[in-house]
Order: structure tokens, then sequence, then C-alpha cells
């Protein structure tokens, strides 16, 4: 498995993400091409802040969860580890930073309802 391999070496890590990222990137630039006319367009990524995405981007919004629910999301969706899952997270930023630094928050923490969450950044969004 390929995740298993990467992570757990930050040199493969890094030449994985030089390929990957600014191909996902260009390929990003061209879809929004097609939804010029919209108020927005979303784009999904684990790594918003450990790549220069978040430059090129005019709001974040963060899916904040807590440590264990997110471990036990991942565990459970790529069938891995626990010691996986932190492996992982070991090579991302804290959830805190990335909260500190979100224009919008999502509290993804099986209490907060998440539609209205959306509702209400869509709204501010589309009336900018």
């Amino acid at each position: 498995q390929l995740a298993k391999i990467v992570f757990s070496n930050s040199d493969l890590l890094h030449q994985l993400n030089s390929i990957l990222h600014p191909a996902v990137f260009n390929d990003f630039a061209e879809w929004c091409k097609q939804y010029e006319k919209s108020a927005y367009v979303l784009k999904e990524a684990a790594l918003i802040y450990e790549t220069i995405i978040y430059q090129k981007l005019d709001k974040i919004i963060v899916v904040a969860a807590p440590e264990e629910i997110r471990v036990n999301r991942v565990m459970h969706r790529d069938n891995v580890s626990r010691e996986a899952v932190y492996q992982r997270i070991s090579n991302q930023m804290s959830e805190q930073d990335k909260i500190d630094r979100a224009d919008y928050i999502i509290n993804n923490d099986e209490h907060d309802l998440i539609i209205p969450q959306v509702l209400q950044i869509h709204s501010i969004l589309t009336s900018e």
C-alpha cells in the first residue's frame, strides 16, 4: 500500500507530493473554468496549508472534529490501524492551527448539525 510506504518516509512523501500536487492543482484550475459564472467553487484538500494551495484560494473552510472521531473515521474508511492514522496525522498541520487560520469552520463532531452550518456559509459566500 502506497500510503504505508510514504507516510513512514518523509523523503518519499515529499517526492510524491511534489509530483501529485502540481498535477492536481492544474486539473482543478481547468475544472474551475467550467464554472466561472458560479458564485463559488469548492476545493477539497487535506493539505491546504502544507502546500501553497491556500495562497490561491479566496476563503478557507475547515471541517473540524475531535481527534478521536477523526482517527476512528479514517480507520474505518481506509481499514487501517490506529498507528497508521497517527502516522498520517504526524505529517499534517495540527487541527488547531488549521482552525486558527480558517475563514469558516464547520464542526463535524457528531453533535452539531452540519447542514445549517453549510447553509450559513453558503449564504455568506453568495452575498459577497
